[in-house]
């Protein structure tokens, strides 16, 4: 969770918007074993699908996929979406 809103903070920083955040997918490729999809849809939703790869199976890659809302103030994106607990 906390590397989503680092990674979504980043990115709205670093772009000049203004609010105007376009529709499109972005991802983000890491050196190490997890990666993040972001899908920016219109009317203010987005789906992020997180993967990584399980300690000591290379080649098993575990996905979790969440859809919500996103909203901006004050040049200021926030993403919203329901977590799992455990």
């Amino acid at each position: 969770m906390i590397k989503l809103l680092a990674v979504i903070l980043l990115f709205a920083s670093t772009q000049s918007l203004a609010c105007n955040i376009p529709v499109g997918k972005y991802k983000l490729f890491t050196e190490s074993h997890w990666g993040v999809n972001l899908e920016i849809k219109q009317n203010n939703s987005f789906t992020v699908i997180w993967g990584a790869y399980l300690a000591g199976q290379p080649e098993t890659l575990e996905t979790k996929t969440y859809q919500g809302k996103w909203s901006c103030e004050n040049d200021t994106f926030t993403f919203k979406y329901p977590l799992e607990t455990a």
